[in-house]
């Protein structure tokens, strides 16, 4: 019997945590960001200073997505932790937030393969937050 109510009590919590997720979903302007990343990627094709600002951009769109979707934090950082595994690969989003905060803090000439996994980083997270 008790482990009936425990499994029980699982289901309904599994049950809320899938609404609150589909919520956070509901409440995103998809046209917005899909326009959003097509200018990102024109940048991502252009010279190496566009690339750079295509990080930058993609940074903070993905820091936008997590303020309309409700992720609580003073910084980005914040939000990123509060959205975890939503986030997909999060090991590849930190890489992408840490290369994007080099761009921005330090002199530094990033590869073209570091650019475009941080791009594709940013664009896996945005889908899994249903932003694209």
């Amino acid at each position: 019997m008790p482990e009936l109510i425990a499994i029980a009590a699982g289901s309904i919590v599994l049950l809320v945590l899938i609404q609150l997720a589909q919520k956070r979903t509901t409440n995103i302007n998809r046209a917005y960001y899909q326009k959003k990343w097509l200018e990102i990627k024109t940048l991502e094709r252009t010279s190496a200073a566009a690339r750079r600002l295509a990080v930058i951009e993609a940074d903070k769109t993905l820091d936008r997505a997590l303020k309309d979707l409700n992720f609580k934090g003073a910084t980005m950082s914040d939000r990123m932790r509060a959205a975890g595994q939503l986030l997909g690969k999060v090991d590849n989003v930190w890489y992408a937030h840490k290369l994007r905060n080099r761009l921005v803090h330090e002199e530094t000439k990033p590869k073209a393969g570091d650019i475009r996994r941080a791009i594709h980083a940013y664009q896996a997270a945005l889908k899994k937050l249903g932003a694209l």
